[in-house]
């Protein structure tokens, strides 16, 4: 007993293995997040093992919890957010992600530009993209002034000032007739922002109340460069007959946020109220005349069957004779 005391308290007195020195290898770089969000547990991630060295160096992607299928490993520079534009297109690796979503990849780390550098990883169809910033040494980077927009950010919409307004329409006879509303929306677009506008699109629905209605047809917006302002001329026609309050709503889409605009007009149908006065006197004429002919028919109607009703007839009242 006393030897199997010893033998215990020599194994508990012995040290253990230093957890840094006999766990593997972890990964120098925390998992990526997509652009503008941060990644969670259980989430797709990106990371390195091991500190890239110069650029040129090979390093180790390693990729937890990606879905199945084939993912693209780049080496960026410019943050990547130019995609092909900065990134290693003849170096990128594809690897395919089991069922497990985990997967492994030696990529040489060589940007066509300066950084700041990523490492880019992406699904087939760009549903799914991860970034993970890493450091080379020897790598320039980019003045701010050169640095590329990122293509997927929109433009903000308090960027954009739009203005509307109502004008009177062209219109025709028939259209005077029906009493149909025909005006003419007049926005006034500018672009105050630094970056340029692509990508616009404009609707439009005029009815009772703003952002209800009958749609609009509308024209194509054309790209806004920073600074530039433009006319946009709308025709807006609601079919006859109209009469009252009409607002004429919309938005610009294609922004961070839509911008609305609305502006609200009056239509009295002038034509088509006096036209309805005539024809409602030419009704009340003819159903006078109608009358008065009647009355006369039933008056001929019963001297003729009467000769003693009519004036100086058999029931005129004798004159006295005089002895």
């Amino acid at each position: 007993m006393l030897v199997v005391a010893v033998l215990a308290g020599l194994v508990l007195l012995t040290p253990g293995p230093s957890g840094a020195a006999a766990s593997p290898a972890a990964p120098a770089a925390v998992s990526a997040a997509p652009a503008g969000a941060s990644g969670g547990p259980g989430e797709p991630s990106l990371a390195v093992e091991s500190e890239p060295t110069p650029t040129g160096a090979v390093t180790v992607v390693v990729l937890d919890h990606w879905p199945s299928g084939p993912v693209t490993v780049q080496a960026c520079g410019n943050g990547g957010v130019r995609a092909s534009q900065d990134c290693d297109l003849v170096g990128a690796k594809t690897v395919g992600v089991p069922v497990e979503g985990d997967a492994r990849v030696y990529l040489a780390l060589t940007p066509p530009v300066g950084c700041p550098c990523v490492v880019r990883a992406s699904t087939a169809g760009q549903e799914l993209v991860r970034t993970l910033p890493v450091t080379l040494p020897g790598v320039p980077v980019l003045p701010a002034e050169q640095q590329g927009p990122d293509p997927f950010r929109r433009p903000r919409g308090r960027d954009l000032e739009v203005s509307a307004r109502l004008v009177p329409g062209p219109t025709s006879g028939p259209s005077l007739v029906r009493g149909s509303l025909e005006r003419e929306l007049v926005l006034a677009v500018a672009n105050t922002g630094s970056d340029p506008m692509t990508g616009l699109s404009l609707d439009v629905a005029v009815g009772r109340e703003a952002g209800t209605g009958a749609i609009v047809p509308v024209p194509e917006l054309a790209d806004l460069a920073p600074g530039e302002r433009r006319t946009i001329r709308v025709p807006v026609t609601v079919d006859g007959p109209a009469a009252g309050r009409f607002v004429v709503s919309g938005r610009v889409r294609g922004l961070e946020d839509p911008v609305r605009f609305e502006a609200e007009t009056e239509h009295r149908p002038v034509a088509l109220l006096g036209l309805v006065a005539v024809v409602l006197a030419l009704l009340l004429g003819l159903a006078v005349a109608g009358r008065r002919r009647r009355r006369r028919r039933r008056v001929a109607g019963r001297e003729a069957s009467d000769p003693s009703s009519a004036p100086g007839g058999e029931d005129a009242r004798p004159v006295a004779r005089i002895r």
